[in-house]
């Protein structure tokens, strides 16, 4: 009898030593020193719960719904388009020189005293009188003449009792100043030399006085006839000085010549009659 609580004795110790020897040797390894969660009917481990989901929620309940936000489309701010302030301009003010000033030539009325040729026109009112001649423009050089002619005596004034010259006022007819050679007329024969053609703008110029009703004070005709007066008055003048053109102003106000070249007419106006 003694014999056997020996032996039992020595079994549950070295029970107790192999058990204690086996946890020892989990916990080297690397086995967590508590021990597994083994169900005691069966022995086998049960699965841990997912970590998102409570144990105590049924495996088959319904997942609550999961709220979305509705995504938001971002907002374009509409494009603003300059705002335009509009202006009215005003045209400013063109001053037209003397030497290109278009005065207009008066329509026909019952108010003006008109009268017209082939190649000539003229005609006056109570403001002013005009007479316009035409030339050819394929003459170059005559052409030149007679537009820088017009060009010297338009613009200018003439005050009460003064007498206007026109050689005076257009002054030398030389190539230095643009003039160029054209046909002249001398002692009845035709020439050529610098300045031909600027007799029309004297004669244009001279009816227009007459019928503004200046006082003519020199007046020449030409040697040979001329076919863009008609059967009004001429006014032939030359360089040397015999021959010219004047007028005088007798009303008690001033006059003021204009004068232009538009294809091919030259016109003149005494403006104040």
């Amino acid at each position: 009898m003694k014999k056997f609580f020996i032996v039992l004795a020595v079994a549950l110790l070295f029970a107790g030593c192999a058990h204690q020897a086996r946890d020892e040797s989990r916990d080297e390894g690397g086995y967590p020193s508590e021990p597994a969660n083994y169900p005691e009917a069966t022995g086998n481990p049960t699965r841990s719960a997912p970590r998102d989901v409570p144990r105590d929620t049924p495996r088959n309940a319904p997942r609550a719904e999961q709220h979305i936000e509705p995504r938001l489309e971002p907002q374009i701010e509409p494009r603003l388009e300059p705002q335009i302030e509009q202006v009215e301009e005003t045209a400013p003010e063109i001053h037209i020189p003397p030497e290109r000033h278009t005065q207009p030539r008066p329509a026909n009325s019952h108010e003006t005293n008109e009268r017209t040729s082939r190649n000539s026109r003229v005609g006056s009112d109570s403001r002013f009188a005009y007479y316009e001649t035409k030339f050819e423009l394929d003459d170059e050089g005559r052409t030149t003449n007679i537009t820088l002619a017009a060009r010297a005596i338009n613009g200018t004034t003439v005050a009460p009792g003064e007498i206007f010259s026109f050689n005076e006022t257009v002054g030398s007819t030389t190539a230095e100043r643009g003039y160029k050679e054209a046909i002249v007329f001398r002692g009845g024969e035709k020439d050529k030399n610098f300045g031909g053609g600027v007799c029309q703008v004297s004669t244009t110029l001279c009816n227009a006085a007459n019928a503004a009703g200046m006082k003519i004070t020199e007046r020449h005709d030409h040697s040979l006839p001329v076919q863009y007066v008609g059967n009004d008055l001429e006014a032939a003048t030359s360089q040397n000085g015999n021959l010219d053109f004047k007028f005088k102003n007798e009303k008690n106000h001033p006059v003021t010549i204009r004068s232009g070249v538009e294809n091919g007419v030259i016109w003149v106006t005494v403006e104040g009659a």
